[in-house]
């Protein structure tokens, strides 16, 4: 993993984050806006997530789809095009786990805003989550397959509200208001 490779990821992340805070981001095939985000977080990078990312990745045709217990797992693998970067690789499945929401025929319950895990959109509840404040990641070439893996730091859980809605950028943590991009500032230790 490279600088640029963990910024790019990083930016990735939080640009899907600030287009769910402006309201931007259509809530499956309703034809409706999902409702803006009050304390969507700007997500920080953690190298401890990338080497538990990497040791998962690096496992090539190995990897299972079931990650270690406590860890909270998007993964991606590429079959086809392994010519492409990198980057480009990191961007294409940070896009599908994002996409899970536009697949969806009814969307999500915006009254409650809840996530349930039966809804099929984990992928993207990790990155829309505003209890989800860290992530690291690791893209892995291997000989025939690019193995994308991003581990999250995150509260989610099933049943629990996926993101507090409301005018974006007003309950941001310790009531602050200087929002960047309309995400809240990272989340202090």
């Amino acid at each position: 993993m490279t600088d640029p490779l963990r910024f790019a990821i990083l930016a990735k992340h939080n640009s899907l984050r600030t287009a769910l805070a402006l309201g931007t981001v259509e809530n499956g095939q309703t034809g409706v806006m999902c409702r803006k985000a009050s304390k969507m977080p700007t997500l920080t990078y953690n190298c401890n997530l990338e080497c538990t990312a990497l040791a998962r990745a690096s496992k090539c045709s190995q990897m299972d789809s079931t990650p270690p217990q406590c860890i909270s797992e998007n993964s991606y693998n590429f079959t086809k095009n392994l010519n492409r970067t990198l980057t480009q690789a990191a961007n294409a499945a940070t896009q599908v786990w994002w996409s899970e929401l536009a697949a969806l025929e009814s969307g999500i319950d915006q009254i409650q805003n809840l996530f349930y895990t039966h809804l099929g959109i984990s992928s993207f509840a990790k990155i829309a989550s505003d209890l989800t404040t860290k992530l690291g990641c690791a893209v892995v070439h291997c000989n025939d397959l690019i193995n994308v893996v991003c581990h999250y730091q995150t509260n989610l859980t099933n049943a629990v509200k996926l993101y507090t809605a409301g005018p974006t950028c007003k309950k941001c943590e310790n009531g602050t208001y200087s929002c960047v991009n309309a995400l809240c500032p990272a989340l202090s230790e």
